[in-house]
């Protein structure tokens, strides 16, 4: 199983007892090039289109 002092591990109680598994280093959280800062850097209402925004019909609104 290859768990050492200080591994992390995800574990469930169930009704059969307690399960305990380790976290694969493939599951761990998604590092993304950009922060989102860097990537709104330079967005302005003209270059994110705010004033072409549609308005809903009556019939596309859902409620």
């Amino acid at each position: 199983m290859n768990l050492h002092q200080g591994s992390k591990v995800r574990y469930e109680i169930l009704p059969e007892g307690l399960l305990i598994k380790p976290i694969d280093t493939a599951e761990k959280k998604h590092k993304w090039p950009y922060s989102e800062a860097q990537l709104l850097d330079g967005v302005t209402e003209e270059t994110a289109h705010t004033d072409e925004l549609a308005t809903l019909s009556d019939n596309e609104w859902p409620y």
